[in-house]
């Protein structure tokens, strides 16, 4: 992959979704959420303690 320093920032994003669902930056619409990291738009929902990537971007 190309850019694995973005995706390693990607995966560390994600990983700490766990801890905090909601972090600054992230964007609610409607039953999904939105969060940028660097070229990416990773896109989840939330439903109680589990957290579904529904797809991840490169924008």
């Amino acid at each position: 992959m190309a850019d694995q320093a973005g995706m390693m920032a990607v995966n560390r994003a994600v990983e700490a979704l766990a801890e905090d669902p909601a972090p600054p930056g992230a964007f609610v619409r409607g039953a999904y959420r939105r969060l940028r990291v660097g070229p990416y738009r990773v896109l989840y929902e939330v439903e109680g303690n589990l957290i579904t990537i529904v797809r991840i971007d490169r924008i």
